[in-house]
């Protein structure tokens, strides 16, 4: 599962319109979506239906509109969402999420297989800290998201997550971004707007540092509203000499009074171009060039992480935690030869398992995810349906640290983690029978080591 956050710090530029269409167009390629609206302007949630907009249309007087806005009070969406307990036996994520959205029909009608559900907000959303220091407290209130996230109701539902953060600094939004794996940030092509971007980014990165290490990758700018005038190029030439090297400017979505029209209508717009191809069909070409290059991004992104295996880390008597993780089934550029020397040495042994490691690395101070894609290639082939992993930490005092860290890696590489009994697996690591280090991949980055 993909978690892309839609974030920047001013209004009025674009933000819904990038969250609700690049939505639409992943749903389009067959993708099922999450989309997760913690802007208490709510404008997300009005977009894709849910938020009672005809009725608001339809009231006569302040009454009717006081009694559709009570209506929210007894609704379950996003802010209750976040106060939950998520250890309950009795939580059901599900019942916050809202699969009626009149989007879905012109999916089907179009006859794409994907599907878009949304967690909904309201004016109820608002920045309380207070409130979301009841719910979980001190260090744990920023990752609340994250962790629910992670949850198999939610991991194995959906393919992407598109979340649409408030311009704001609330710890609803600091939520927001600290669940994102990827950024998208939207900005006009103005001068005052450029040097916004670049505070947007110092934010960021301030917001979500954790441990040494940039929990979100910054995939790029998308520049708003552009048009021919010299006020936008020369912005864009001066965004492009601002920013870091590892983020790049994003196809541009130009100015256009038909976005307003096809949110007026409530229609994604792709669907709008469809009715009237002239006046919405560049508009829509637009978003779709943006969504096929943001997959593309990610897709080097991940393939490039799960190729960066450590070969200075050590592990061994550290063990911390154990879960399990499910094995992708999306196909990844590997070496056929690694796989096959996975697979027979699946066969001389026996194994029905492997083991990727997940510890702290001395030298970079960072914790990594010592996979390698070559491993789930073979597990695939095995036809395994899930593999271990286990964690190892320099100090033991990192154990709490390197739990959330796995967690947020492997939320972001689409496997799956679950609790499991450590016993058993404790013995089969004590076992010189095991021959755990004959794996190749995994005993180049294998050691022993007595740090305390």
């Amino acid at each position: 599962m993909r978690t892309i956050a839609i974030h920047t710090s001013k209004g009025g530029v674009g933000k819904t319109t990038l969250t609700v269409n690049i939505s639409y167009e992943l749903a389009k390629r067959g993708y099922r979506v999450l989309v997760i609206d913690l802007d208490d302007q709510a404008n997300t949630s009005l977009y894709l239906g849910v938020n009672k907009a005809d009725e608001f249309n339809k009231a006569k007087n302040l009454d009717e509109v006081s009694k559709i806005l009570y209506s929210f009070e007894k609704r379950k969406e996003v802010i209750d969402f976040l106060k939950e307990d998520f250890d309950s036996p009795d939580f059901d994520c599900r019942q916050y999420i809202k699969e009626d959205s009149p989007f879905n029909e012109f999916i089907i009608r179009s006859g794409f297989t994907g599907k878009i559900d949304i967690l909904p907000s309201s004016y109820r959303t608002k920045m309380d800290d207070q409130l979301m220091q009841t719910a979980g407290g001190g260090a744990i209130k920023q990752s609340r998201l994250n962790r629910v996230l992670q949850k198999p109701e939610i991991a194995n539902a959906y393919d992407y997550v598109i979340i649409d953060t408030p311009p704001s600094q609330t710890m609803v939004g600091i939520n927001g971004l600290y669940a994102a794996r990827y950024l998208v940030i939207p900005s006009q092509m103005e001068y005052f707007s450029v040097f916004g971007v670049i505070s947007v980014i110092m934010n960021i990165k301030k917001t979500v540092h954790v441990d040494m290490e940039q929990r979100s990758k910054i995939l790029g700018v998308v520049p708003m509203m552009t048009d021919s005038s010299k006020a936008s190029r020369l912005s864009k030439q001066l965004l492009q000499q601002m920013l870091p090297s590892d983020i790049e400017i994003l196809p541009d979505i130009k100015r256009t009074t038909y976005f307003a029209t096809a949110v007026k209508d409530r229609l994604p717009i792709s669907a709008f171009a469809e009715k009237k191809p002239k006046e919405g069909g560049p508009a829509a070409m637009q978003l779709a060039t943006l969504t096929d290059k943001l997959i593309s991004r990610i897709d080097q992104e991940e393939n490039t992480q799960g190729l960066k295996m450590a070969n200075k880390i050590e592990s061994g008597h550290g063990l911390l935690f154990l879960s399990q993780i499910m094995v992708p089934t999306k196909e990844s550029n590997t070496s056929r030869t690694k796989t096959n020397r996975l697979l027979e040495t699946f066969e001389k042994w026996g194994f029905n398992f492997v083991f990727p490691v997940v510890c702290l690395s001395d030298e970079e101070e960072k914790y990594r995810l010592l996979t390698g894609l070559p491993l789930y290639e073979a597990a695939k082939e095995a036809k395994l349906k899930q593999i271990w992993v286990f964690l190892v930490a320099v100090h033991q005092e990192e154990a709490e640290k390197v739990i959330e860290e796995v967690q947020f890696q492997a939320s972001f590489n689409e496997r799956l983690i679950e609790s499991e009994d450590l016993e058993e697996f404790r013995k089969f690591l004590n076992d010189e029978e095991s021959m755990l280090t004959s794996i190749p991949g995994i005993k180049d980055g294998y050691a022993k080591f007595d740090k305390k």
